[in-house]
């Protein structure tokens, strides 16, 4: 039907626009890495921790499930 493909054209263009914006990402980061006069190490350029306080506390994860299943409750699909 026309709905739907109107529902599939607008998920394409979400997957293409998603694409697009990561592959812009990579670009930007190639380069500012070029750049770069030494080459920071893999783990501090992904952002991760490392060692004891790696593990992410139980209170920040149960925060960010509450906040979760907040928007879950909010949303027109949770309301059928």
């Amino acid at each position: 039907s026309l709905k739907e493909y109107g529902l599939a054209m607008r998920g394409a263009r979400a997957r293409i626009r998603a694409e697009h914006e990561a592959r812009a990402w990579l670009a930007w980061h190639v380069e500012a890495l070029r750049r770069c006069p030494s080459l920071p190490s893999f783990r501090s350029f992904l952002g991760g921790r490392s060692g004891p306080e790696a593990a992410q506390p139980a209170t920040e994860m149960q925060a960010m499930f509450d906040t979760v299943a907040t928007a879950w409750a909010r949303s027109p699909a949770a309301r059928g």
